[in-house]
């Protein structure tokens, strides 16, 4: 990423997109609007955003163990339509998609994308990470959390 690749945001000081888990994940940027120090601080923000590429087992983990995010994936799936023509629990999704229970850990994992990253880049950097599932197991609503300084993972509920 590059500051030549952001552009002034509408609600955020700076705004752009960056490929994390294979998808491009908008950034937000909450910071003064100063170029010279978005470029002073760009490094730090591209380690930010690479330590969330790579660490997506702890993310994951922090869901799963700490916030029972795949049990609460369950509830919600279980409350859509059931598919008749299977032989196995598994429900329809709003668009359509079909999610057999139990839901694996692995197809939770495989199921996330990022949605948005806002990068408040004050003191320190910190991350709130919006992340969305497909298939839709939460009914259109994100996981938000936040990512402190020294990646302390906090947080981890539906947010919209």
């Amino acid at each position: 990423m590059q500051v030549s690749d952001l552009t002034p945001g509408k609600y955020f000081a700076f705004e752009g997109k960056y490929p994390i888990w294979g998808t491009e994940a908008d950034i937000r940027i909450k910071m003064e609007e100063d170029q010279e120090k978005l470029k002073a601080i760009l490094p730090q923000i591209e380690e930010e955003l690479r330590w969330l590429d790579t660490h997506k087992d702890t993310i994951v983990d922090h869901l799963v163990e700490q916030q029972g995010m795949l049990g609460l994936a369950e509830d919600w799936a279980s409350s859509a339509e059931p598919a008749e023509d299977e032989t196995q629990e598994c429900y329809l999704m709003e668009n359509g998609a079909k999610v057999f229970l139990p839901i694996t850990k692995e197809d939770f994992a495989a199921s996330l994308r990022y949605v948005s990253v806002t990068v408040y880049a004050e003191e320190n950097i910190s991350l709130e990470l919006f992340l969305g599932c497909e298939p839709d197991y939460f009914a259109g609503h994100s996981i938000g959390m936040k990512i402190g300084a020294d990646h302390t993972l906090q947080g981890g509920d539906l947010w919209g």
